[in-house]
């Protein structure tokens, strides 16, 4: 479709092959990289290809996580398609010395197309062609033969360590030379995420809110901890995960608008589209570090909430916090078990905020999330393998509900091992496998858990040794949390009406609790106690309570 005499081709890149790029290590550093690098890469590419070619016009219709989509005017598709694969040939060969080395780890996909129609097939065109070339492509860099190796990486246990060494908390490690330059990378360049992202969001006076240290590791996220929380969150990290529900399919509906929809047309909705849902999530992550920046500038104990002191260094506070995925419609944040209210209060303001609207349409975007809360040693892989599978489960629960809505699920393990499998678990300790008993939306569900968790240790309404009372009886009485429903159902009303201290108030807020849908007591009548017991930590307050942490463990995980 001429312009002005040039050709329009549409050009699409993307980041593949993550699970051995990114998802491949436990190390915080080291995937950080990764993501920092995929991040960038759209720039550095388009940077490279006008430098290749300086007479080309590029113009940017939107970027993401791991790639973009421009219209490129200047050349014919075919010679631009050409150009792209040999400029990504020539970072991942290491060929360019002014690209970082960790580009060569990395894999990318990319396809021109010649725009012969409107806007949403020539992006469609494209992509398919992607998805050919990355199942043709090498899943993982080729170590260099004459490299001498020390064995296998000590952090991805796959590669050869032929990267050197480098240093730990356990010492020395002999590492690959894709570990080596990824983390590398990602320390050096995570101060660089935070002020690239949120420079268009914030004004000169709330640049302070940007922390300038960070965690080396993911147990340096709970290290030395603030004093007085229950033994049960010391050691304990949050990995919250966002997913957009059927944001193509909203994205492609505003692309088809009354159609026909000349290409100028779609790439300005492409852009919109686009510009609407970074900006949304730009001031998500504004909130979040906006709220943490308050509780650290509180007191003493709300610096070290926020911040991970070593008291044996003169090293700067380091932040309790840390972006592991971002872009397109997807997030994933790893923080302090002692944090979670504080996040997901800011999530939840956000994404039921009705600005999430779309102007073109007016429908409103929605996110399904997850959330585990486990040791800080679990293996990350295997974490975050699991948030997603909840997170799936919940919006796939979503989707048969008849109105769309932002929400999640989540899963507070107490062993370091997870599940091996998730439905199976829950039956065995929650008495259902019920998706919908374990999908809580933002709006109204979760609100209602923090207050009425929050409500209840505030005012002493009943203690979670009462609650863990009623349980371990339960416990006692089967193999798992339950008998059969009319069993539990009278075994609850029973421990109502026999427990001596229980006057109206206890009884009156019990039955609140049982009738409450966020704690799921239509589907189970004792999931509304579980829940209660195994939240209490973490909403509302935090306070040393009557149970002991052992009875925590003992009770709520058996």
């Amino acid at each position: 479709m001429p312009i002005g005499g040039r050709v329009n081709v549409l050009l699409r890149i993307e980041g593949v092959n993550f699970q051995n790029t990114l998802f491949d290590t436990d190390d915080l550093s080291t995937n950080r990289g990764a993501s920092l690098a995929y991040l960038n890469a759209p720039d550095i590419l388009v940077a490279a290809l006008q430098k290749a070619c300086p007479d080309l016009e590029v113009e940017i219709v939107y970027t993401g996580a791991s790639g973009g989509v421009f219209n490129v005017q200047g050349c014919d598709a075919a010679m631009l398609d050409q150009v792209v694969l040999d400029l990504i040939d020539g970072l991942q060969t290491g060929q360019d010395k002014d690209v970082p080395p960790i580009y060569r780890h990395l894999g990318f996909a990319s396809a021109a197309v010649a725009v012969d129609a409107g806007y949403l097939e020539a992006e469609s065109l494209a992509q398919a062609i992607i998805r050919k070339r990355q199942l043709q492509s090498v899943t993982i860099d080729v170590p260099d033969p004459r490299l001498d190796n020390a064995g296998r990486c000590r952090i991805d246990q796959f590669r050869p360590a032929d990267g050197g060494k480098i240093i730990t908390g356990s010492g020395q490690r002999f590492v690959s030379q894709s570990v080596q330059e990824r983390r590398s990378f990602g320390r050096d360049m995570r101060q660089n995420f935070y002020p690239h992202e949120l420079a268009g969001v914030l004004s000169g006076q709330d640049d302070d809110i940007i922390p300038e240290h960070f965690a080396n590791s993911f147990q340096d996220i709970v290290a030395n901890p603030p004093k007085g929380l229950p033994e049960s969150l010391q050691a304990k990290m949050a990995v919250l995960y966002l997913d957009g529900n059927s944001f193509g399919k909203a994205r492609r509906n505003i692309l088809s608008l009354d159609t026909p929809v000349s290409y100028q047309q779609g790439m300005a909705r492409a852009k919109a589209f686009s510009d609407h849902v970074q900006a949304r999530r730009r001031a998500l992550l504004c909130a979040i570090l906006t709220r943490f920046n308050a509780i650290a500038q509180r007191d003493a104990d709300g610096m070290d909430a926020v911040y991970y002191a070593d008291k044996d260094t003169n090293l700067e506070p380091r932040f309790r916090f840390e972006t592991l995925l971002w872009g397109g419609d997807e997030m994933m944040f790893v923080f302090p078990s002692w944090l979670l209210e504080t996040v997901l209060d800011c999530v939840a303001e956000n994404l039921c905020d009705p600005i999430w609207k779309l102007p073109a349409t007016g429908e409103m975007l929605t996110h399904g999330g997850g959330v585990v809360v486990c040791n800080a040693k679990t293996p990350i892989r295997e974490i975050q393998g699991l948030v997603r599978t909840i997170a799936d489960q919940g919006k796939d629960h979503a989707k048969k509900t008849p109105k769309s809505f932002s929400g999640f699920t989540y899963l507070i393990l107490e062993s370091e091992a997870p599940p091996p499998e998730i439905n199976t678990w829950r039956k065995t300790f929650y008495g259902t496998g019920d998706i919908g008993a374990f999908t809580i939306d933002f709006a109204e569900g979760y609100r209602s858990l923090a207050d009425t968790v929050g409500a209840i240790k505030a005012d002493g309404i009943i203690s979670r040794g009462q609650v863990y009372n009623l349980l371990r009886r339960a416990r006692a009485q089967s193999d798992c949390l339950g008998h059969s429903t009319d069993h539990d159902i009278a075994l609850v009303e029973d421990w109502m009406e026999n427990t001596a201290v229980f006057g109206d108030p206890q009884k009156n807020i019990l039955e609140q609790l049982r009738s409450d849908p966020a704690f799921g007591g239509s589907v189970h009548p004792l999931l509304p106690f579980k829940r209660l017991a195994e939240l209490w930590d973490y909403l509302g307050d935090v306070k040393y309570s009557e149970a002991t942490s052992d009875d925590a463990r003992e009770v709520v995980n058996g």
